[in-house]
This record gives structure tokens, C-alpha cells and sequence, in this order.
């Protein structure tokens, strides 16, 4: 979804070489048009003709959490928070290397297909913590009973907590055990963005929060005892 005219047949071009299929939109209208259930991977530019890619994100996280990547020249700490706030996986700001932008796009991929895939061969196993319960096999949490909805991302954090129940992990720590890639600068922020977004989906008072705890100085951890 990038309406730029040359980023977007370059982006495809590089995709397509990569085995991908892909479909392309102009605007975000077109992209919520087109987008469905067997789309694996949404790339999305900020800058869109006649609305938002934050809101075009935003829309998408009603019905899917299917990874979204944001491509973006607006490169501010603000927009990256914002970016990630409104449900946005990851991003990459332009200009970019084919190299940089393969490696994210891979990395997501691998994420998704691991993490959604319903175990086949072995009964499935679970994490649990008061009334939360989290698949350590795929994508799947419950809390008091319901259906949650997490990205991959979130999943993926949640369960690292989860497994290591006790111990104040550092964003850090998160970050390159989750990204799989060097903890940057701003890369802190990251982590808290989706940390907040978890606290949003899972704590009955998230500004408050009795199941995801902020240890001072130290990071982020889930307390053995069971709290939540």
C-alpha cells in the first residue's frame, strides 16, 4: 500500500523475485478494499493520498492481526510510537535497503506462519497465569474465559514473560530475543509500545497494571504470583 508510483513496482518487483505474491494498492481506501483473510503480510506507507496509513492500520486491527509494516519517511520518535500504538508490527523507515527490508519482511513471515500454525502431531500446551491462558504452540490466548486477539509481536513477548514467570526481563533482553535483531536506541520504545498494547488488551486497569509489572530499573516481568 504505497502511493508512490516507483517504491511501489520497485517493492513488488523485489518481492516477486523473492517467490512472494503480491497485490497492490494506491490509496488506503483501495488497500481496506482489497484486503482479506489470505493476505499474510500487509506493507503500508503513513503517507497516503486520502487518509492515513495509521488509520488505514487501525482499521485493519478490527478484523486481522495479520503483521503490518510500516514504511515511512516520516522517521520522528513520536510517528514510530504512533505507528506501533495503532497495531503496526514493525517499520522501516526510507530510504532503505532491499537487503534491511528482505530481512524484516522474512522475519515477520517466519513469526506469523510459526506461531498461527494449530499443532498437528502432539496435544497442545498451554501457559497459564490466573485466569490467563496463552498456546505455548500457536497464536491463542484466553483471558477470564474469552478470546483475545494478539499480534504476532504481542504474542511472541507475552509468551517470553509468561515462560520466564518471575524474572524482570530488560527491553533489551525482549527486544533481540523477539526481533532477532540488534537492540538500537529507540528500540526501548518499541518494546514499550507493545507492552502497553498488551496491558490495554489484558489488564482491567491498564494504567494500573497487576499481571504485567514494571520492575524498576530492571524492566518488564509477570510475577509468579498469580495476580492477573
Amino acid at each position: 500500500m504505497e502511493d508512490e508510483k516507483d517504491i511501489r513496482c520497485s517493492l513488488s518487483e523485489l518481492l516477486r523475485k523473492a517467490c512472494y505474491q503480491t497485490i497492490e494498492a494506491t490509496n488506503g481506501r483501495s488497500a481496506l478494499d482489497i484486503f482479506s483473510p489470505g493476505i499474510d503480510l500487509v506493507i503500508l506507507d503513513v503517507m497516503l493520498p486520502d487518509m492515513s496509513g495509521f488509520d488505514v492500520c487501525s482499521a485493519i486491527r478490527e478484523k486481522s492481526t495479520v503483521p503490518v509494516l510500516f514504511l515511512t519517511a516520516m522517521g520522528s520518535e513520536a510517528d514510530i510510537i504512533h505507528g506501533l500504538e495503532v497495531g503496526g508490527d514493525d517499520y522501516l523507515k526510507k530510504p532503505f535497503l532491499a537487503g534491511e527490508l528482505m530481512a524484516r519482511i522474512n522475519s515477520l513471515f517466519r513469526r506469523s506462519r510459526f506461531y498461527n500454525a494449530a499443532p498437528h502431531d502432539k496435544k497442545e500446551s498451554f501457559l497459564f497465569c490466573g485466569p490467563l491462558k496463552l498456546s505455548l504452540d500457536r497464536n491463542y490466548c484466553e483471558n477470564n474465559g474469552l478470546s483475545v486477539q494478539l499480534t504476532d509481536t504481542e504474542y511472541c513477548i507475552l509468551r517470553l514473560l509468561l515462560k520466564r514467570k518471575g524474572d524482570p526481563l530488560s527491553p533489551r533482553y525482549i527486544y533481540e530475543q523477539v526481533w532477532n535483531e540488534p537492540f538500537l536506541d529507540n528500540s526501548a520504545n518499541t518494546v514499550m509500545v507493545h507492552i502497553r498494547s498488551l496491558r490495554r488488551k489484558l489488564e482491567l486497569d491498564p494504567h494500573h497494571p497487576k499481571l504485567i509489572q514494571t520492575a524498576w530499573a530492571k524492566g518488564y516481568m509477570i510475577s509468579k504470583k498469580e495476580k492477573a
